[in-house]
């Protein structure tokens, strides 16, 4: 009986010993062809997932330099618009404290120019200079004005320079509510030439002559200068007179 128990025992250790050795290889239950498997698997999705992490690591990095390249261009048009915006109020603001300015200051005359302008213009029958003596620069100028007359010898009734003007006579229509350069026959403001002839300031003539003149030579504050005729002190014929009234208002 011993011979066959021998016989029997070695088979079966075998066996054993066999499943043993094949169990040994698995990991996790596994055996190398399945994790080969999911090796070449995880391998291809890590590819992926290196790409994706590329790609949006790229976008981020472009998308936010061109967002700021975009920030600074908006930023540099808001500067050079708002720096616009800011120069033009401040040259507003110059040019209306200038313009102020001018009117706090005196009226004056180029002189030099005036008196070139005078030799160019034929002499008159007879002139006089007028002023507004409510007007603080009117008897300046109009002195200036009278001085270069009568260097020019230009004949006057006047001797001592310009003269204050006269109230208008009160009972004469319609002079008798009209400032007192209006009633002599100028402008309310500024300066008048006023002359015998209706006024025609496109007509080659003593007073469209001296308009321009004056035009071009008074200084300071905006000056506006009137040609008139009408007045209640008639002018001898081929006279003319020059008022100088207050300063635009």
């Amino acid at each position: 009986m011993t011979p066959n128990i021998n016989t029997v025992n070695p088979p079966m250790t075998e066996t054993i010993s066999n499943a043993n050795a094949a169990a040994s290889t698995l990991f996790l239950g596994q055996n190398g062809e399945w994790w080969d498997f999911w090796l070449i698997v995880s391998v291809i999705a890590a590819a992926f997932v290196a790409t994706a992490i590329g790609v949006t690591t790229a976008g981020s990095i472009i998308s936010h330099k061109r967002e700021s390249v975009a920030a600074k261009e908006a930023l540099d048009r808001y500067k050079l618009d708002t720096g616009k915006t800011i120069a033009e109020a401040n040259a507003r603001q110059k040019q209306a404290e200038l313009e102020l300015l001018q009117l706090r200051f005196p009226r004056s005359l180029d002189i030099e120019k005036f008196e070139a302008a005078v030799k160019k213009i034929p002499a008159p029958a007879e002139y006089e200079v007028l002023y507004d003596a409510n007007a603080p620069d009117a008897l300046f100028i109009a002195n200036l004005i009278w001085g270069i007359f009568f260097n020019a010898k230009w004949p006057t009734q006047q001797t001592t320079g310009a003269a204050p003007l006269k109230a208008p006579p009160p009972n004469i229509l319609p002079y008798a509510n009209l400032p007192w350069t209006q009633a002599a026959g100028g402008g309310p403001w500024g300066l008048s030439v006023v002359t015998t002839e209706p006024p025609d300031l496109d007509k080659n003539s003593l007073g469209s002559a001296l308009v321009q003149a004056l035009l071009e030579c008074v200084k300071g504050p905006p000056s506006q200068v009137t040609l008139g005729y009408q007045t209640s002190e008639p002018l001898p014929s081929g006279g003319v007179r020059i008022i100088i009234g207050p300063k635009l208002p």
